[in-house]
């Protein structure tokens, strides 16, 4: 395989590799920029920031997910199961997990279902996670049924005086109505109340990677236990690999497998395609950028070889990076317009968002890792190693300190050319 290089826009002699490259740039324009008047032009832009909210209720689909989430809705239509039927939509931070979950519900219409929104997040401890989860469906249901109410309250009441030592022993195994005879009433009366109401029960449960690990465990035994109930259907948002750390917390064993026992299906939310999210990213920019700086904007969208932009897909691979990418860079150039080159002040912020430890120790500790080939600064290389298995200075570092500075080891591995 032969290796293309693309040179820098202020020395055609450094080239552009992995993250070492960009560290020219930055630690060159860093130097500058403290020694350089501040004059900053006006801030009545009257513009503002990008929003980061999720689809809602009539948001339009930007990412081609709308017949995935259709097609799962007319599978939750034709399920009933006489105990609770739960469903996983997998994916990472911010790849869009809300607004996909808001897309299943639109197609979710009909008399025959009792739609739950439930956001264990605004919960205080993982105690009240069980007492707010069943006040929200005895209120609900409440409205169908005038028994619902008092009978799921007294079973919420059952639930949280339950020996908490147990709490996740149970998590696994069928709810243990038999150890409490007025536990076993409660859950059988509501059992039959939803049998009654003849309609399915779907409940919508988000952001329980953003909980602490016992509260997560909490939500799992919730889905699998305490309302493991007649035709209900719950549809949970998660990244999976929070999920199973958490649950590596208290069970390690199969821990990998652990979601099998909860979720009978699972669904891994797909990808945002490269070309969308390079077209998002265009579009937000050129809404606050000059129109002189708009074709370099549009380079954004070159995907061949060699590109101004080599790194951009390692660095925004979500929705929110753009739209976080699209918050800050503005406020930037605008500041530095007139004094950086635009395509390495964009390269230099990408760096900054994906590795801001990283960038905060590159910029305070500059003359260890950099030195000036002339006094115009318009040479920066960098500070040979003093050890023979490494060439430079920083790549000691990096390799040293990959959990301070949160930079993946494989992602140390560089090449320039003089």
């Amino acid at each position: 395989m032969q290796w293309q290089f693309t040179s820098f826009t202020f020395s055609e002699i450094f080239y552009y590799s992995d993250i070492l490259y960009v560290l020219f740039i930055y630690y060159g324009l860093s130097f500058v920029i403290r020694w350089m008047p501040y004059n900053p032009k006006s801030s009545k832009s009257g513009v503002g920031f990008f929003d980061d909210l999720p689809l809602g209720e009539d948001g339009k689909d930007q990412f081609g997910r709308e017949i995935f989430a259709t097609d799962i809705s007319d599978r939750i239509d034709n399920t009933k199961s006489d105990k609770a039927f739960a469903i996983g939509i997998a994916g990472s931070w911010g790849s869009g997990k809300t607004s996909f979950l808001d897309l299943i519900v639109r197609n979710l219409s009909g008399d025959d279902k009792i739609i739950i929104k439930f956001n264990p997040w605004f919960s205080k401890d993982r105690t009240t996670i069980i007492r707010d989860f069943f006040n929200k469906l005895s209120n609900i249901l409440g409205i169908y049924s005038s028994e619902a109410k008092g009978t799921i309250n007294n079973y919420a009441l059952q639930l949280v005086n339950l020996n908490k030592s147990s709490w996740f022993d149970n998590i696994t195994s069928s709810i243990k109505v038999k150890s409490d005879s007025t536990l076993e009433q409660y859950y059988n009366e509501t059992n039959k109340i939803l049998k009654q109401l003849n309609r399915k029960i779907i409940v919508i449960i988000d952001d329980i990677d953003r909980l602490a690990k016992e509260e997560v465990v909490e939500v799992l035994k919730l889905i699998r236990n305490s309302a493991n109930f007649y035709n209900t259907i719950f549809l949970v948002a998660y990244d999976k690999h929070y999920i199973i750390e958490s649950i590596s917390e208290f069970n390690n064993q199969n821990k990998e497998f652990f979601l099998e026992k909860i979720f009978q299906v699972e669904f891994n939310l797909p990808d945002i395609d490269s070309v969308v999210l390079r077209r998002e990213l265009v579009k937000k920019l050129e809404t606050r950028i000059p129109k002189e700086y708009h074709p370099q904007i549009k380079g954004l969208l070159n995907t061949g070889s060699p590109s101004d932009y080599p790194f951009l897909l390692d660095f925004l691979h979500t929705k929110r990076d753009v739209t976080r990418f699209c918050n800050s860079f503005p406020l930037v150039f605008t500041l530095l317009e007139d004094e950086v080159n635009f395509i390495d002040l964009l390269n230099i912020e990408l760096i900054k968002i994906k590795y801001p430890i990283f960038a905060r120790i590159l910029y305070e500790n500059s003359n260890t890792f950099f030195k000036s080939k002339s006094s115009d600064l318009d040479q920066i290389l960098l500070k040979e190693s003093d050890s023979e298995d490494s060439n430079y200075k920083l790549e000691d570092y990096l390799l040293q300190n990959t959990n301070r500075v949160l930079v993946p080891e494989e992602k140390i591995n560089w090449e320039y050319r003089l």
